[in-house]
């Protein structure tokens, strides 16, 4: 278990995450389309970095938060799943421990969707005022 400055961290050999990673096999097993769609959240964030580079900022935005949509419902759902198990063997403030545990890493997740999302949307904001700079600039030199 973490202690010290890193008492915070999540220890990712806790029932809670085990329980978790066994709501994926559920989810995986029940062929649910969050479980078929889980790998397009990886390849949306490869495309929008691509296209990010082309310029297409918009459309990498798009792409990005596509993609993150079902990942981001498996992970909650792995979750769930996980939660459902501990709220059936655990004593009620046991259990809602275990559930803060749960949520605190699905905010792991969530930041890191929010971030590739918002990667391309501040790339094309500062292309914008990089323009309005040049644009600027010639009309003044003009």
């Amino acid at each position: 278990k973490n202690h010290g400055p890193l008492a915070n961290r999540i220890s990712l050999d806790s029932p809670e995450i085990a329980l978790h990673e066994f709501g994926h096999a559920r989810s995986h097993k029940e062929k649910t389309w969050t479980s078929k769609l889980y790998a397009l959240g990886a390849i949306s964030g490869l495309g929008s970095a691509i296209l990010s580079l082309f310029g297409m900022q918009k459309l990498a935005t798009v792409v990005a938060a596509i993609g993150s949509i079902p990942m981001l419902l498996e992970e909650r759902r792995a979750s769930q799943y996980a939660e459902e198990f501990l709220r059936q063997q655990l004593p009620k403030e046991q259990a809602d421990k275990a559930a803060l545990v749960l949520k605190r890493a699905f905010r792991t997740y969530l930041y890191g969707a929010a971030a590739t999302v918002a990667k391309p949307m501040v790339m094309g904001f500062l292309d914008h005022m990089q323009q309005q700079k040049q644009k600027k600039a010639l009309s003044h030199a003009g």
